[in-house]
């Protein structure tokens, strides 16, 4: 039997510490939840953005009682910028981002209330350095980039790992002699020191020659109206190398043609990065702990390719 964690374990132990209760439902359904925070009293809760867009599809959260929450904790993935603004308007600002990552695990940004409150590009932020964490962005040859910049992130704290267990190869390109974590992923820093994810250096699209991240694209499409769920992956293209390819579920009762979302996204993003096929599915591939399964959908893509 493989073990399943997930990062919202932690967060148990210190609510008991301080006096507090903890509830643990048997499993997620958002009617249940949301009955869940006014039966019990809950003030705080842990979330991945997934929950949180299934708790406000259909007006659940807005017809709920939520007057003793306070609280709400989120990470485990990106959080789409128009989720978090429409949860912001409905709920308030007891907001509170956390990043982490497997290699390093619990917390190696914040994103606080405060934060939250002021909104605008912060909301697109995976937030501050943690104090205990020490984080860099370099480019491929280990150079340090200056802000703005996106570059390769390392990471150096208390709690990163140790190495891949019977990997020795993985670990040596993950683990730098001097401690440093290389977990791959392609990140920035604007110039007030807030780090702001772009995405996974493995899921990068290549298109014509451009690099395109999965996550703007997603970003786009996920502030149409009718768009529910999203991913973005690359298909193999005799022509561009990689073809932008979207899979998108649509809201109940909601009807948009495949063109309209195209052209959704061409306003705010460059050609290149506008998808060649958007693909109408009913799911959309997640981990057990919310993160898009973007593999499930590409490698069906590259069937004898790779």
């Amino acid at each position: 039997m493989r073990a399943r964690h997930h990062a919202g374990g932690t967060f148990v132990l210190p609510y008991w510490v301080r006096g507090g209760a903890s509830v643990v439902l048997g499993g997620f359904d958002p009617d249940e939840y949301l009955a869940a925070i006014p039966r019990y009293g809950v003030s705080a809760v842990n979330l991945v953005p997934t929950m949180l867009g299934m708790l406000f599809a259909e007006g659940r959260a807005e017809r709920a009682d939520l007057a003793r929450l306070s609280t709400v904790v989120y990470g485990a993935s990106p959080m789409p910028r128009p989720l978090i603004e429409h949860a912001l308007d409905a709920w308030g600002h007891g907001f509170v981002q956390y990043f982490g990552q497997t290699e390093a695990p619990l917390c190696l940004t914040v994103l606080d209330k405060d934060d939250h409150a002021e909104g605008g590009a912060l909301l697109g932020a995976a937030g501050h350095p943690a104090v205990d964490a020490q984080l860099a962005l370099t480019d491929e040859g280990g150079a340090p980039v200056a802000a703005g910049e996106i570059g390769e992130v390392r990471v150096k704290a208390p709690f990163t790992m140790t190495g891949y267990h019977n990997e020795p190869g993985l670990t040596a390109q993950s683990l730098d002699p001097d401690g440093w974590v290389r977990p791959r992923d392609l990140e920035r820093f604007d110039d007030r020191g807030y780090l702001h994810l772009v995405d996974r250096s493995s899921d990068v699209i290549i298109t014509g020659g451009y690099n395109v991240c999965p996550r703007e694209v997603e970003d786009a499409l996920a502030s149409h109206p009718a768009g529910a769920q999203c991913a973005v992956v690359g298909a193999l293209d005799p022509i561009w190398g990689e073809a932008v390819t979207a899979f998108v579920t649509l809201r109940t009762g909601a009807e948009v043609s495949e063109a309209a979302l195209r052209e959704h996204v061409r306003a705010p993003l460059a050609g290149y990065k506008v998808p060649k096929t958007v693909h109408f599915v009913d799911t959309v591939p997640y981990s057990p702990v919310g993160k898009i399964l973007r593999r499930a959908l590409r490698d069906p893509l590259w069937e004898g390719e790779r």
